[in-house]
């Protein structure tokens, strides 16, 4: 069976997680969500949501977190293809990085940047090195995720650095694919 149905305190999740898809069926209090991603089997899977008000739902197995995130709207998150890494982003001109054990999300660096507004999508590279950005100026970002970088700039926090823009659209752009070749 492809879809099945999980209720989790008070949410209605529709899961194909053979396809990555995910449906909500009926949320509590209202809330909404903007972002959805999963990985995993069945049996063994992590979901993440994050809603509207900046809130992250991190749920893994039959277990589950929520952690405010951002300050105003969440709009994007994104797992990294192991699970291991999560990045969100949101109105409020942040990126935020967390690494993944169990249930532990540990904040591993925020991108700040003062050309970035409202972050409408974004990607993590496979080796979990290179974020790319997606946001309101019409500009694609691509940010380099170091444990130890030496010459940070004002902007950068010392965990994530400013590598370049990709620019040429008139508008936001809202959606981002990637795709990395084997070498």
């Amino acid at each position: 069976k492809q879809w099945y149905q999980r209720r989790v305190r008070g949410y209605i999740l529709g899961l194909n997680l053979m396809e990555r898809k995910v449906t909500v069926l009926l949320s509590r209090k209202g809330l909404g969500f903007q972002s959805l991603d999963c990985q995993g089997s069945r049996d063994n899977y992590i979901l993440v949501a994050l809603t509207t008000t900046g809130m992250l739902l991190y749920f893994r197995d039959k277990d589950w977190i929520e952690r405010k995130v951002h300050d105003g709207f969440g709009l994007c998150v994104q797992l990294s293809h192991d699970g291991l890494l999560l990045a969100t982003g949101g109105a409020d001109k942040t990126v935020r990085l967390f690494t993944i054990d169990g249930l532990k999300l540990r904040e591993a660096g925020v991108i700040r940047h003062k050309n970035l507004k409202w972050v409408w999508n974004l990607q993590i590279s496979r080796d979990k090195e290179h974020i790319f950005i997606s946001a309101s100026e019409g500009v694609v970002q691509l940010w380099r995720r170091k444990d130890n970088i030496s010459d940070a700039g004002e902007e950068e926090d010392g965990t994530v650095k400013f590598c370049r823009a990709y620019s040429g659209h008139e508008k936001s752009v809202v959606s981002l694919a990637y795709f990395e070749r084997n070498t």
